[in-house]
């Protein structure tokens, strides 16, 4: 099952998204858009505020390497979410950032990209082509 989204423009800066269902600790179903990030080498990335939203229990911590080269130690949590039509569980990190999702998420998939404002976003698993 493909993942479908859409590209977004925010001043100059495109962003391709795509909506995660996710459970939070509670139980109940969030739909939370994310940013596709293949500078991301992790699974899924969350801003506290929405760690808080989940009611998610951190598990433990590690540390990652940002994008202007720098260490950071940042906060782990399990999450459940469903991809591709399938229920998993994940490791999601917190981050000052927006929510992401990165290429281990998106590993065993093709991602097709218009780069538009509005454009069509498709991440189909590649034993589906």
């Amino acid at each position: 099952m493909s993942e479908q989204g859409r590209v977004s423009l925010s001043g100059k800066e495109y962003h391709a998204t795509c909506v995660l269902h996710m459970w939070g600790g509670d139980s109940r179903m969030f739909r939370v858009e994310v940013v596709i990030d293949t500078g991301f080498s992790g699974e899924v990335a969350l801003p506290q505020r929405i760690v808080d939203q989940l009611s998610l229990v951190q598990k433990g911590s590690t540390d990652i390497r940002v994008a202007d080269g720098r260490s950071a130690n940042v906060k782990v949590y399990p999450l459940q979410i469903e991809w591709q039509g399938e229920f998993r569980s994940v490791e999601a990190i917190c981050t000052d950032s927006f929510p992401l999702i990165g290429m281990a998420l998106l590993s065993g998939s093709r991602l097709c990209v218009n780069v538009e404002e509005a454009g069509e976003v498709e991440i189909t698993p590649i034993d589906q082509l």
